[in-house]
């Protein structure tokens, strides 16, 4: 994506410049959804299986999709609805949502951490409660679907009056992909 020097100096995404929001702006957000979706439903069979627990190699590739997705997502804005929102559109309610969604994936990506370690825990041999792991399991994949949906409507919201048809499409057509599950 191209760069341009912000009014401070910074360099910015052009997304974060543009008046309109094409369906491209707004993709990779999309994507990051569904991956994440999917490691979701993944957790939640999981989670359906219990007692059982996931195999060792389960439980390797769980984690690092863990690490991947959900921990390492709290700290990357980059693909965040600030970006598509834009600073021009502020307001009372802009900071309030933003921060929520703050809130809301530094729980996603605590629940996520505390889940690696004791899948890792399961995989060592040492004794990991089925409840606390089904505990774990159902926060991460719960607590992530609320806010991929709190993320998709902040943008629907905050830039509503920027998005193409084509992007509003998108957006909304990945929300209800995943109420439909």
């Amino acid at each position: 994506m191209s760069e341009a020097a912000g009014s401070d100096g910074r360099v910015e995404p052009f997304c974060r410049c543009w008046h309109v929001i094409k369906e491209i702006d707004v993709a990779r957000l999309v994507a990051g959804h569904h991956r994440l979706a999917a490691l979701c439903h993944e957790l939640e069979a999981c989670a359906d299986a219990l007692p059982t627990l996931p195999s060792p190699t389960h439980s390797v590739a769980l984690c690092r999709l863990l690490a991947a997705t959900v921990v390492r997502r709290e700290g990357d804005r980059g693909n965040f609805p600030e970006a598509l929102a834009g600073k021009r559109d502020t307001g009372l309610l802009a900071p309030l949502l933003m921060a929520r969604v703050g809130r809301l994936r530094l729980a996603d990506a605590a629940y996520g951490q505390e889940l690696i370690e004791a899948l890792e825990d399961a995989r060592h041999s040492q004794p990991v409660a089925g409840e606390t792991l089904g505990y774990l399991l159902r926060c991460v994949f719960e607590g992530c679907r609320r806010t991929m949906d709190v993320e998709g409507l902040v943008v629907l919201h905050l830039a509503s009056h920027r998005l193409t048809a084509e992007a509003r499409m998108l957006l909304v057509e990945s929300l209800r992909r995943r109420s439909a599950v």
